[in-house]
């Protein structure tokens, strides 16, 4: 039985983070801060996804898949030998839905 050699596919998003507030100018002690609004969930980068690999996938299996889905390497997130499967960002090409190469992969 053939195990699957992508395991997980998921969008990249964009790092945030929220700005400080300005301290207090007077010298009275003031009442605790109101809670920050919570930032919007960060945006996905569009044309772009994490693939995870299964445990020792060979970069031969790996550069099959992402050319069954047309997608180019970006950079390698987690590398082989950390126990845990590859994940490489990769870069879809243009037209391709996040699905389209979900399935492919």
């Amino acid at each position: 039985m053939r195990r699957p050699l992508a395991l997980l596919c998921a969008t990249v998003v964009m790092g945030g983070g929220l700005a400080a507030a300005a301290a207090p100018t007077s010298a009275a002690p003031s009442p605790a801060p109101a809670a920050a609004p919570q930032a919007a969930a960060p945006a996905a980068v569009e044309g772009e996804l994490l693939v995870g690999y299964a445990p020792g996938a060979a970069p031969a299996e790996r550069d099959r898949a992402r050319g069954r889905a047309a997608a180019r390497l970006l950079e390698s997130v987690v590398r082989s030998g950390t126990g845990a499967g590859e994940v490489e960002r990769v870069a879809l090409p243009a037209g391709k839905t996040r699905e389209q190469a979900v399935r492919e992969l």
